[in-house]
């Protein structure tokens, strides 16, 4: 674009060097009145115009010199500056290279068909096989499939073009693991050419998890012996009911850490009967008004005993609220139908139906086909009439097999 200008602005300098002459030589004709013939008048002109240009010729050479020598020094300029560019691109490469490679976090970058394009070390500590056999290599194949895995995280990003996540099991490098996946569409030109997947390992979490979930169960293991302990009439009772409802969560297709947290709620479901004298606990007659007042009380206590403790946060409220009424007319708060959490439910009709099949001290056992009779009549006001016709099938199912 520079040479081009160059040379439109030569040439107008040219055209101007032939005009000034042309113009001096008319007006010296108009001044003198002298007149000259076309031959004449020609010759004086380009005379006078080869003179000036000849005049012209070293100024325009020593501009034209001082022009290139800019131009290169600027070209060289600019060449060192995108040097600089360069080697500051490239540095920053290599920083985001190792950070890539150093964070903690796995990371692998998986294309379109599903091959790996860019994995870090931490994701490759996960599959355990070098960078050199997963790189280019389906993502199923390096876990032994012939297909995408069920569920896929990553099949899902590419597909909704939104985050997609999955907790799954998986077995790689000779080990079982634990992962969970996150899958981050990037997305050009509204297509999804690439997908960022996060690994996170959560096998160590898990272990500790089951380790305190074991811990957990040994203590709620001690804290029903000392409930049956207080009260000679229920021995047995709380290992039962949670035994009925981890059957009848199963039968409803719950999910399983919502299982487990309503049979850890049904063992403890009594534990504030601890804080009930034993001497009412066991009268043999019927409790007046005012023990009963007493004994409605047990929910709230077994609720607060386990205040403070994160991990039994729902399971207290499951406690809690095991005596509340469909019909809202239970207790301690009156809470109705499905504002009664689902594990409080469970639970209210799984511990009637174990009372009411076990002796107490003021009546006998009824048998199960009255006990059903009695669950379907409080079906809809007692208790949750759902619940009431799944735990019947359960039954029924128990009793054919």
């Amino acid at each position: 674009m520079r040479k081009k200008r160059y040379i439109i602005n030569g040439i107008y300098g040219f055209i101007i060097g032939l005009l000034i002459p042309f113009f001096a030589t008319v007006v010296e004709m108009l001044s003198t009145g002298v007149t000259l013939s076309w031959q004449a008048f020609w010759a004086t002109h380009f005379g006078r115009a080869w003179f000036l240009l000849v005049d012209m010729v070293p100024p325009l050479i020593g501009i034209l010199l001082a022009r290139l020598t800019l131009s290169q020094e600027e070209l060289l300029n600019q060449h060192k500056e995108l040097v600089a560019i360069k080697k500051h691109l490239e540095e920053q490469n290599r920083l985001w290279e190792t950070i890539f490679q150093s964070t903690p976090i796995a990371y692998a970058l998986i294309d379109k068909d599903y091959t790996f394009k860019r994995i870090n070390r931490a994701a490759i500590d996960i599959v355990g096989m070098p960078t050199e056999r997963v790189l280019e290599r389906h993502c199923f194949e390096i876990l032994g499939r012939n297909s995408i895995c069920p569920g896929c995280a990553v099949a899902r990003a590419f597909v909704s073009k939104a985050v997609e996540s999955q907790v799954k099991e998986e077995f790689s490098g000779g080990q079982r693991r634990i992962v969970e996946q996150v899958a981050v569409p990037l997305i050009e030109n509204g297509a999804v050419e690439q997908v960022l997947e996060i690994i996170i390992d959560k096998t160590q979490e898990r272990m500790l998890l089951q380790q305190r979930t074991e811990e957990m169960l040994a203590t709620i293991d001690i804290l029903v012996g000392l409930i049956e302990l207080k009260d000679q009439y229920t021995g047995g009772h709380s290992q039962r009911v949670r035994r009925w409802a981890g059957l009848l969560a199963r039968y409803m297709n719950l999910p399983q850490e919502l299982v487990e947290q309503i049979e850890m709620a049904a063992s403890l479901h009594d534990i504030g009967k601890i804080g009930i004298a034993g001497m009412i606990l066991n009268k043999p007659h019927c409790l007046c008004p005012e023990e009963k007042d007493i004994v409605r009380r047990h929910p709230v206590i077994g609720q607060e005993a386990l205040a403070g403790l994160e991990q039994f946060e729902e399971i207290a409220l499951m406690i809690r609220s095991h005596h509340e009424r469909w019909d809202g007319q239970g207790y301690p708060d009156g809470l109705a139908g499905k504002d009664i959490p689902l594990g409080a439910r469970i639970i209210g009709v799984v511990d009637a139906y174990d009372a009411m099949i076990s002796d107490r001290a003021y009546r006998k056992a009824l048998d199960q086909d009255e006990a059903v009779a009695e669950l379907k009549k409080g079906a809809g006001q007692q208790f949750d009439p759902e619940i009431v016709r799944c735990f019947c099938e359960l039954l029924e199912k128990k009793n054919n097999n």
